[in-house]
Order: structure tokens, then C-alpha cells, then sequence
């Protein structure tokens, strides 16, 4: 991945962790200085706001703006019944198998 989409997912994934900390934050504020009343009034639109760049998520998704996390799978799935003991899932390759094990 290049530096620049790096730096982006840094800069947005950090962006997105601090605005919903803020909406966190103003939820306990309220409900322990005002009451759970007026939480939705004080939250509604600053929850909005983050909800509405989080959009942003699915344009990189449907975009492919980012590379898979490379999570290691296991051999089988218990839940595929077209895998069975032994073989490989469908998502890895013999090769990324062997890569794993070490």
C-alpha cells in the first residue's frame, strides 16, 4: 500500500475513533449532568454528522480504495459443508497455507 493511502487510512480511521469518542462523551455528559432524557437532543446531531462520513466506509469498499487485511484463515470451515477435514478454504491457496503455518 502506498504511503499516501496510508497516511489517508491513518488520518481517516483516527478522524472517525474521535468523533464517535466525542458522541460517547457528550452520551455520559448528559445523562449524568442532565438525565437520559436529553441525550437524543443533545447527541442527535453530532451523531448524524459522524454517521454520515462513516458513508465514506462503503465508497472505499465498493471503490477497492484499500487492500484486504491479510487475516489467516483456517484450513476448514466447521460451517461449509464443501469443506471437509483436510482441505484448503476456498480463500486460500496452497501456497498462503504453507506461509501461514511458519
Amino acid at each position: 500500500m502506498s504511503t499516501i493511502k496510508r497516511g489517508y487510512l491513518a488520518l481517516y480511521n483516527s478522524a472517525s475513533a474521535i468523533a464517535w469518542l466525542v458522541v460517547l462523551g457528550r452520551v455520559v455528559a448528559v445523562n449524568y449532568f442532565r438525565g437520559p432524557m436529553l441525550v437524543p437532543m443533545v447527541v442527535e446531531e453530532w451523531c448524524r454528522y459522524t454517521q454520515s462520513v462513516a458513508v465514506l466506509e462503503v465508497v472505499h469498499a465498493l471503490t477497492g480504495s484499500f487492500l484486504r487485511f491479510p487475516l489467516p484463515l483456517p484450513p476448514h470451515s466447521p460451517g461449509d459443508p464443501s469443506s471437509a477435514p483436510g482441505r484448503l478454504h476456498p480463500a486460500v491457496s496452497a501456497r498462503e497455507f504453507e506461509l501461514q503455518r511458519y
